[in-house]
């Protein structure tokens, strides 16, 4: 029988639920306090979990042990118990194997669809076996606009999702597609929920749709939903400067000139012309335009 134990640990959600989800670890009832985040894991994966957060910096503690040792012993004594115990667990598991209906509670159930279309990305829709909830959808739904808290149980044949968002954040998110932000060459596209419309390596031009505001299935069916998810464009540009003869210092100026585009501009090549009046800098370099749609 697994009974689940407490843990708070000093990190982010998001690189708690990557670590756990790495060694395949299945969390319940995640929330973010403070500059903790408390879980509940199963009693035999407490071990691996402390493993995992081993290093000083992550600071990990039980709050609350689960009780599964102390009711295996008192179970082994009474054998037509336990058998009775396993037969009757047995068929309930069978009986309510399926996902017959799945329910969005709280503040953020304005968010239905999305938290629903992510659930069906991850394996959990209406006729589907129930087999958890992974972290991997828990984390989906947290990076939802506005969502600080979510958990998903399951309890006969309803999975039960409660999202819980900022008070007076709900009409800040955005229904509009994500576009490109410059003329340049998609060099990261992260897509939370809604449709991708371009893969990374190809040339987007500015204003393009990178994200679609709705979820497509198999069939071919589009569900309307709010887009969430960023983007990062490769640009490449030239700036020219003159000056009236070529010297270290005219040079100088002519490469600062690229971080007015952006502090993180990196200069490829540069040609010095000649002309009537002095000489004229062509500096050629790449910078990185980011752009996000609902994204905390």
């Amino acid at each position: 029988m697994n009974r689940r134990t407490a843990v708070a640990v000093i990190s982010p959600p998001e690189t708690a639920l990557k670590k756990l989800s790495a060694a395949q670890v299945e969390v319940f009832w995640l929330k973010k306090e403070g500059a903790r985040t408390t879980f509940c894991v199963k009693d035999n994966n407490l071990k691996k979990v402390f493993a995992i957060f081993s290093r000083p910096c992550y600071n990990i503690c039980v709050i609350k042990y689960g009780a599964a040792s102390t009711l295996l012993r008192g179970l082994l004594r009474r054998w037509a118990f336990v058998a009775g115990g396993v037969l009757f667990a047995a068929a309930a598991a069978l009986s309510q194997l399926f996902v017959l209906n799945v329910e969005v509670t709280g503040s953020g159930a304005y968010l239905a669809p999305q938290v629903e279309a992510l659930l069906s990305e991850h394996g959990c829709r209406v006729g589907s076996v129930w087999r958890g909830a992974s972290p991997a959808v828990v984390s989906a739904i947290l990076s939802l606009p506005s969502v600080v808290f979510c958990t998903v149980q399951k309890e006969g044949s309803t999975v039960t999702v409660d999202v819980e968002c900022s008070q007076g954040q709900k009409h800040e998110s955005a229904s509009s597609p994500l576009l490109a932000p410059a003329d340049g060459v998609l060099k990261e596209l992260v897509v939370v929920c809604g449709t991708p419309a371009a893969a990374e390596g190809d040339k987007v031009e500015s204003g393009q749709k990178l994200i679609l505001p709705y979820t497509e299935d198999a069939e071919g069916v589009r569900t309307p939903c709010l887009p969430v998810g960023r983007a990062e464009v490769e640009v490449y540009a030239e700036v020219c400067t003159r000056a009236e003869e070529e010297s270290d210092g005219a040079l100088a100026r002519a490469l600062a000139a690229v971080l007015l585009y952006s502090d993180g501009a990196e200069v490829t090549s540069y040609t010095v012309k000649r002309v009537d009046d002095g000489v004229i800098y062509a500096v050629a370099f790449t910078y990185t335009a980011s752009a996000a749609v609902n994204m905390q």
